[in-house]
């Protein structure tokens, strides 16, 4: 009996252990370098949940560059040039707004057709041109996970380079 007691714990451990390694809701779609020196990251969740950033790491740095979270009120992503002068885009500080689990566009069309101030696209702005990687913490189920972009010189625009979410205590060792 209290073999079987000990198995189904040891199993359940591993399978909250496969879980917490397998999820990554946190997606980033692209990313892109703008004529005034930033650079913006698009991002979206995949999950069933809300995700909520915590903070936003460049180059092994917290706060040495202005960062800003962009949310998108239209079909426009929070990605390219002329953002601040839409009026369906806002920029806000790190943390402000949870991100939403995606919506099939179905959805969106439905959420800007009834204007309920729906965010439907996500961005994160960094402003500096001259990075070579970040680092976006987030809590996502209360677990936190981090997710990692390196910029390659010459491959702006591609995110060929992101790496699969890690814990986030591995980058803050």
């Amino acid at each position: 009996m209290k073999f079987k007691i000990l198995f189904v714990i040891l199993l359940l451990c591993a399978a909250i252990l496969f879980f917490y390694y397998s999820i990554s809701p946190l997606k980033i779609v692209g990313y892109t370098v703008i004529h005034d020196k930033a650079i913006i990251i698009e991002i979206k969740n995949e999950g069933k949940s809300d995700i909520q950033i915590e903070n936003v790491l460049v180059d092994s740095h917290l706060n040495h560059v202005l960062i800003e979270f962009g949310v998108s009120y239209s079909l426009q992503v929070v990605n390219g040039t002329g953002l601040n002068k839409d009026n369906n885009i806002l920029f806000e500080e790190i943390g402000k707004q949870k991100i939403h689990p995606d919506l099939t566009y179905k959805k969106k069309m439905e959420e800007i057709r009834m204007r309920n101030g729906t965010p439907i696209h996500y961005g994160i702005r960094i402003n500096d041109e001259n990075i070579k990687e970040v680092i976006v913490s987030y809590r996502y189920w209360g677990m936190r996970f981090s997710k990692k972009v390196n910029f390659k010189s010459g491959d702006i625009g591609s995110a060929s380079d992101v790496q699969k979410s890690e814990p986030f205590w591995g980058h803050l060792v």
